[in-house]
């Protein structure tokens, strides 16, 4: 009978290094796209009770959309888009595909009304919270 391999704490960081770089590699140069075009971060919670209770906490209105439709305008080709614009929106639906992949429960929480920051998280093999943020101005 084989023996199972116990897996070490090292193969869990060499995992979470390697999913929040490839997750770095694919936010690499994306913006979001507001009145005032916003960078993607990479974070990593290793706690959910902290994040979500977090939200709980907000005096200002947060927000949960699903990921579809968080996404969805940022990958749809129009019909105005240059090379550039193309271009963006490819490598945001190859992040959407990674993510959708690579997390479970993936959820879309928009924070505040005008200057709303924006998280896309969900939970890596070993339930760590890792996801994007940004952030975008809506007046």
């Amino acid at each position: 009978m084989a023996k199972k391999i116990k897996k070490f704490s090292l193969g869990n960081s060499v995992r979470k290094r390697q999913l929040t770089r490839t997750i770095e590699n694919l936010t690499k140069g994306l913006v979001y796209v507001s009145e005032t075009d916003a960078p993607f971060e990479v974070f990593i919670v290793a706690g959910t009770e902290e994040f979500y209770g977090g939200l709980e906490k907000e005096d200002r209105p947060v927000e949960e959309i699903s990921v579809d439709k968080f996404f969805a305008r940022l990958v749809k080709n129009q019909d105005w888009h240059g090379d550039k614009e193309k271009e963006m929106a490819r490598k945001l639906l190859k992040l959407k595909d990674f993510l959708d992949s690579n997390l479970n429960n993936l959820r879309v929480f928009r924070i505040g009304r005008v200057q709303i920051e924006i998280y896309v998280v969900g939970l890596d093999e070993d339930s760590r919270l890792v996801g994007i943020k940004t952030k975008a101005t809506e007046t």
